[in-house]
């Protein structure tokens, strides 16, 4: 199943690359600190918001991403995770923007990243920290020092802040 991401992706990320991150007009500019949000006193929450998951595929007929967001921050959710990945968690990268036009919380994208251009993408589709899917195998994950960021270590993922 991963080969078959792989595959995937590497087909999606230059077709992107010839015409641009078409899922905004314009690219969003502002940010919002995970870190300063999740060092916040009580418990911190970062909620998810996705189509699908593997093994159940699409979720919901219905699924309105950036009204469930809204609903998961009402609720006490201090930043949100958007899967944008289609293959695997029927996601879309117009989740992003939608989901940033709702809430003022910090926006992780939840995607494979394999290339550098895509931590740029997430940066103009509103994100404002990663999630690298660190199951291809033993190392980082391409692109990811090459960011700017810092890299965070967690349990199973690591982020880029």
């Amino acid at each position: 199943m991963l080969k078959k991401v792989q595959i995937f992706k590497a087909l999606d990320i230059e077709i992107k690359k010839q015409k641009g991150p078409a899922a905004v007009k314009n690219a969003y500019r502002g940010h919002h600190s995970l870190k300063e949000e999740l060092s916040q006193p009580g418990i911190s929450v970062i909620a998810e918001v996705a189509g699908g998951n593997p093994l159940r595929g699409q979720v919901r007929e219905s699924f309105r991403p950036a009204t469930h967001a809204k609903s998961l921050v009402e609720n006490g959710a201090r930043a949100v995770s958007v899967a944008t990945d289609r293959f695997l968690y029927a996601g879309e990268d117009s989740h992003l923007p939608d989901v940033r036009s709702q809430v003022k919380v910090p926006l992780l994208r939840r995607d494979f990243i394999f290339e550098e251009y895509q931590i740029e993408e997430s940066k103009i589709l509103g994100a404002d920290a990663i999630y690298l899917v660190a199951a291809f195998g033993a190392g980082t994950p391409p692109g990811a020092p090459a960011s700017g960021g810092r890299q965070v270590p967690r349990r199973g993922c690591r982020g880029v802040l």
